[in-house]
């Protein structure tokens, strides 16, 4: 496994570990966890795009 999808599942856990009635990320079929890695994805290039630009915040998108 690489770095990044390392990165991307580990986000997408935490934002599916966050949800009500959640059963565990291992046990939850990959058609279930593909949109918890896109709004991981998403959220790692807002966090990268603030970075590489110190006058955006990350609070600038919300």
């Amino acid at each position: 496994m690489s770095e990044e999808f390392d990165s991307v599942d580990a986000v997408a856990k935490a934002f599916y570990d966050l949800q009500e009635g959640a059963r565990g990320w291992e046990r939850e079929p990959e058609v279930l966890k593909e949109p918890f890695r896109e709004f991981a994805r998403a959220a790692i290039a807002m966090l990268d795009q603030a970075e590489e630009n110190p006058r955006i915040s990350a609070t600038s998108y919300f």
